[in-house]
């Protein structure tokens, strides 16, 4: 889920690792630059983790890669489940 000004977006994530993802945005909101922050699902009932980064690249496709915030890694193996909207 992107957040973006309190306002909360379902965005389909195709690749996630500790230092990146891809997700896609088929309305082309994306910009290399720009900042970006997601909340995404850990199994088990945890708190879903909050992730920064910054959009490296955005395809013709609608696929966004973004460049997660080093300092707060990702722990890939704990994501997975829903989110409460």
């Amino acid at each position: 889920m992107e957040l973006v000004e309190g306002a909360r977006y379902l965005r389909k994530i195709a690749n996630v690792s500790s230092t990146g993802m891809v997700f896609e945005d088929r309305l082309g909101g994306g910009r290399p630059g720009e900042l970006v922050e997601f909340e995404l699902p850990h199994r088990g009932g945890e708190e879903p983790v909050r992730v920064l980064g910054e959009v490296v690249r955005v395809s013709k496709a609608g696929q966004v890669a973004v460049r997660i915030d080093s300092t707060l890694p990702v722990d890939v193996d704990r994501l997975g489940g829903s989110i409460d909207l």
